[in-house]
């Protein structure tokens, strides 16, 4: 009856506690007697009469009629004296047992219990004192007490709700991941189980001595028991893990749930602590720019002190929106997320640590002391800029480009060099609708010129597109604003007692008239014929004619027309225009190689 009894509290112990009645298995021992199974000592009896002493008795349930402040007040002092006069009933009781004889091998245990108890009695005091008087007693703390402070404990406080919060969370899966290692862990141990009363039956068969079988049928005994006892543990979590599992929701309910959750209390919390931040943020950015225009009408112009404020505005709006944020989640009494909030800007500050050379370089930008100032002119990606304003987001124009307006973060600029823009000094080197001349020999009309592209209109219709910085580096020669057409033009050397003064000034004439007759006197602004060379194979003009930006569009015409006039007035005039030629030098010919002279320059002519 005993041993059933004993079997009957461990499997009850298994049941509520979730703990297996066999921490390891190891070498079984014989059953123990009945003295020490049934038997209680006084010591025990009075232990166990302390710990269950009478607690104090639950309140009671709220009136309907509502208690004012002193009634309430008056309930609280009264509920903690009770309390105060229990523990101090139990405090004399386990004094005397610790003085009792039968306090001998218990002594650390009742004194670890009386100075929970005793503990306990400060507090309740300390409550009651706050209570009485109304005021936080902290502030007559001793002053060693104040600097001794258990930093780990506090730490530990501060990440709890955060800790309980994924406790929470992950509470399904942790709990089945240990119901499957007791299931698991049960089956193992009656495996070793079935594996022993296999063993010991082996041995009562090969044995004859009496007293050796009793003591093996004994254990044995012990052994079947403990079976039943982990088959029923076994059984036991193998139904709660079913249990658990039917429980088990599907991933969309999962996720549905979580979301239905979320934005009941968390999501609420962060959705109204973001809005109101960002309303905080734009109220900041609003008043600035009201103060900014209030400013710039009066003084015209953006002074020094007024850059000090605008860098001073900043800090305080930064640290105003982190603060609104941070003050909503406490108000709302959401302390993982304001754990959260307060562990990422800790993140943030501890790792902005090495960009505080960064910060002071943009800080100097922002109050127009670095390497770049308003009103100056920049190059940025191969472009000349003009800086409108400096702020967080810079404003640059260029005033010759289509869009020629762009906002570049702080650190973009930082980089960068400027310097003062002269009266004269162009920002593009074309403007849209310039004809134009590249140094690849492309030549047409600028129809659209931006940041990014420039677009050309060939003749016949066609475009062609060039990105903007390959563009600017091509040095276009822009021919609406006037253009020169020279090339050389060679006579033969037959001419050459009139070529130096006559016939420059006759072809000069003819090539005026001509240029007159075919509607291009008006642009023409110069015309000149000049001796330019003898060359090897013809005495060469220089023809120089320059017109003005409105026959631009004509540039390779004119060209053509000039080549055909010079070749004109030479048939007209009998002059001879050359071909290149080439000379043979032959070495002096011998005596007996004069015959073979004629036939030698017959073969070369």
């Amino acid at each position: 009856m005993t041993v059933r009894r004993t079997i009957l509290s461990s499997l009850l112990v298994t049941l509520l506690g979730g703990l297996s009645p066999f921490g390891a298995i190891a070498t079984p021992h014989l059953p123990a007697s009945s003295k020490q199974q049934g038997e209680r000592t006084s010591l025990e009896e009075a232990l166990d009469k302390v710990t269950t002493a009478p607690q104090p008795p639950p309140a009671s349930p709220t009136p309907p009629k509502k208690l004012s402040e002193v009634e309430e007040k008056q309930a609280s002092l009264q509920s903690i004296l009770a309390s105060i006069e229990q523990l101090n009933a139990q405090r004399r009781e386990t004094l005397d047992i610790l003085r009792s004889p039968e306090a001998e091998g218990q002594k650390e245990e009742l004194t670890r219990r009386l100075q929970e108890i005793q503990a306990k009695l400060n507090q309740l005091e300390r409550n009651f004192d706050e209570i009485a008087t109304g005021i936080d007693l902290t502030a007559f703390v001793n002053k060693q007490e104040k600097i001794e402070i258990d930093w780990q404990h506090e730490i530990e406080e501060l990440l709890r709700p955060l800790v309980n919060e994924l406790r929470r969370i992950t509470n399904r899966p942790r709990e089945l991941d240990r119901l499957r290692t007791e299931i698991a862990e049960s089956e193992q141990r009656i495996e070793l189980i079935d594996r022993a009363i296999t063993n010991i039956d082996r041995l009562i068969a090969q044995t004859t001595d009496s007293v050796l079988l009793e003591s093996l049928a004994a254990l044995r005994k012990e052994w079947e028991n403990k079976r039943q006892e982990m088959v029923t543990h076994l059984k036991i979590a193998e139904q709660k893990f079913e249990q658990r599992l039917a429980e088990r929701k599907s991933v969309s309910e999962s996720v549905q749930s979580i979301f239905q959750l979320f934005f009941k209390s968390r999501g609420r919390n962060l959705l109204v602590a973001t809005l109101l931040s960002v309303l905080n943020w734009l109220l900041f950015r609003k008043i600035q720019s009201w103060i900014t225009a209030i400013w710039i009408r009066r003084t015209k112009q953006r002074t020094f002190s007024f850059r000090v404020f605008n860098v001073a505005y900043l800090v305080v709006t930064v640290i105003g929106t982190t603060a609104t944020f941070l003050l909503v989640l406490y108000f709302f009494g959401d302390w993982v997320l304001l754990i959260l909030s307060a562990m990422f800007l800790l993140g943030v500050l501890w790792t902005s640590k090495q960009a505080v050379p960064r910060f002071w370089t943009q800080g100097m930008l922002l109050l127009n002391m670095s390497t770049v100032r308003e009103g100056e002119r920049v190059m940025y990606n191969g472009l000349p800029w003009l800086v409108k304003q400096l702020n967080i987001y810079t404003h640059l124009v260029n005033p010759d480009l289509t869009g020629g307006s762009i906002r570049l973060p702080i650190q973009d600029v930082q980089g960068l060099r400027s310097r003062p823009q002269k009266p004269d000094e162009p920002w593009f080197p074309t403007r849209s609708g310039d004809w134009i001349l590249l140094s690849d020999g492309t030549y047409g009309k600028v129809t659209l010129q931006t940041p990014e592209i420039v677009r050309i209109l060939l003749k016949g219709g066609s475009f062609k597109t060039f990105l903007t910085a390959d563009f600017f580096a091509g040095a276009p020669v822009v021919l609406s604003t006037g253009f020169r057409i020279s090339f050389t033009f060679g006579l033969d050397y037959a001419h050459q007692g009139i070529i130096p003064l006559e016939i420059p000034h006759h072809l000069e004439q003819e090539l005026y008239k001509r240029l007159h007759a075919e509607g291009f006197g008006k642009e023409l602004t110069n015309l000149s014929v000049e001796f330019d060379e003898a060359a090897s194979s013809s005495l060469n003009l220089a023809v120089i004619a320059d017109f003005s930006g409105k026959a631009a569009d004509h540039y390779e015409q004119l060209r053509r027309r000039l080549q055909r006039f010079c070749v004109e007035v030479c048939n007209e005039a009998g002059w001879i225009i050359p071909f290149t030629q080439v000379t043979l030098h032959f070495p002096p010919v011998a005596e007996g190689e004069e015959a073979r002279l004629p036939e030698m320059q017959q073969a070369s002519g």
